[in-house]
């Protein structure tokens, strides 16, 4: 349900409807056509994160053609376009009888994990059959789709410097891959979406209540990483018992999680009062009678100033110290979750000015939704694939726009060794597991 369906995959049909009709319109005698993949911007980074290649891959690799196939895209291209032979049937036909089904094309593309600075070359595709040269960047749309995996790959490793420095500042960094949890799920618009958001979210954190990203990466990476999460309740529990059984609520949490952490909304109603008079007052004794961890979560408000004000009534009612970086932390049984609004600039000015109040880092988690998994466009980084490359009757010739703003680069990269070949004829020629794009992603290496 979360992977992409290989079986039901047609490259005849997966692209732009446009690309059916460019067969006809490159130079008479073209027999290479070569492009490129990059991310030309992005206003809230300067590198960004290669992810998500393989499963596309995946989906190329073998047989991927037939004659019903390509009478499918030949049928709904007639219907399509109002008319008929705009849709290169023969040329599908002969590949097909030709290469038993099989692309001729050949990929190359850096490290999967690899962080790049923007206006590199990604990856780079060509046909490797003079036959086909209008192969190329009828993938085009396929392969763009990597922008999403890549776009929240690297959106989640710029979250984790951010509270990775605060940590180093005023608490203890190697907690830090606990400390962004991905919420995403219900707001994505389809299982696989969450696979791939969800899978490039672990890169860098381990929480999520978003299990199709474990999913995803124990199918295409070879992982046995699964992600982390804890019991929560939520408004709809919390309310069902009414707002004059709140304390009965809360203590009914606090019995049957009596040995593992959990987190509540403490919003329902009214959260100040919830942790001063009941959490901090009528079941204090029994919070801190736990093993275990209680995160009060606030899900609602203007989070710094509700942060700021419940630290301080978390610490006068549960205690806290100084820790040897001289900020202060709260009782190891309670911690603070902010669910709501839980985006880059949100999360930074809360670790801001929490810090300048004096509140270590520690104190603090988050879980973030759409600023993880779905505020994000193609735009955010800027990708395209355009052609750099071609041979005119053998004859190799560079090429190029020049538009104002958005011009593109010329020629091959054969000469760039970070561009390796992963998929060649059918076939994936290299793989990487989670592990491996662990590695090549980890924060503080570069």
């Amino acid at each position: 349900m979360f992977s992409l369906n290989k079986d039901e995959y047609n490259p005849a049909i997966m692209t732009d409807t446009y690309k059916w009709t460019h067969w006809l319109q490159y130079p008479l005698g073209t027999n290479l056509i070569y492009s490129y993949l990059e991310a030309r911007s992005n206003e809230e980074s300067d590198e960004i994160v290669f992810f998500g290649a393989q499963p596309y891959l995946d989906l190329l690799d073998g047989r991927v053609i037939s004659c019903r196939k390509i009478e499918e895209a030949r049928e709904l291209a007639n219907l399509h376009f109002k008319t008929r032979g705009l849709f290169n049937y023969g040329g599908w036909m002969r590949l097909f009888y030709k290469h038993d089904g099989i692309l001729p094309i050949r990929i190359r593309a850096v490290e999967e994990g690899s962080v790049n600075k923007f206006s590199t070359p990604l990856m780079t595709i060509e046909n490797t059959d003079p036959e086909f040269p209008w192969l190329t960047n009828y993938l085009e749309t396929i392969k763009m789709n990597i922008w999403y995996p890549c776009t929240v790959a690297t959106r989640s490793r710029k979250f984790y410097k951010l509270i990775h420095s605060h940590l180093v500042k005023s608490g203890t960094p190697e907690t830090v891959r606990h400390r962004l949890h991905d919420f995403g799920m219900r707001g994505v618009s389809c299982p696989q979406q969450a696979g791939f958001g969800g899978a490039a979210h672990h890169i860098c954190f381990d929480g999520s209540d978003n299990i199709f990203g474990s999913l995803f990466l124990q199918k295409y990476y070879d992982s046995y990483h699964f992600a982390s999460s804890i019991p929560a309740a939520e408004h709809s529990t919390v309310t069902s018992w009414g707002k004059d059984r709140e304390t009965e609520c809360y203590d009914n949490l606090l019995n049957i999680y009596k040995d593992v952490d959990f987190a509540c909304p403490g919003d329902s109603y009214d959260i100040f009062n919830a942790t001063e008079n009941i959490w901090g007052g009528t079941l204090r004794d029994k919070v801190l009678a736990r093993g275990k961890t209680f995160y009060n979560r606030s899900d609602s408000g203007p989070p710094v100033s509700n942060l700021l004000r419940l630290s301080a009534i978390m610490a006068d009612k549960f205690g806290s110290r100084l820790n040897s970086k001289g900020y202060r932390v709260l009782n190891d049984k309670v911690r603070l979750f902010q669910s709501d609004k839980a985006d880059y600039e949100t999360v930074k000015l809360i670790l801001e000015e929490c810090e300048k109040a004096g509140w270590s880092a520690d104190n603090y988690f988050f879980g973030s939704g759409g600023g993880i998994l779905q505020e994000m466009t193609r735009d955010n980084c800027g990708f395209s694939l355009k052609c750099s490359y071609m041979e005119e009757n053998g004859i190799p010739r560079n090429v190029f726009k020049e538009s104002p703003g958005k011009p593109s680069k010329s020629g091959r990269f054969l000469g760039n060794s970070n561009l390796k070949t992963v998929f060649e004829n059918g076939q994936i020629v290299r793989r990487y597991n989670f592990e491996q794009v662990r590695e090549n992603s980890k924060p503080m290496k570069h």
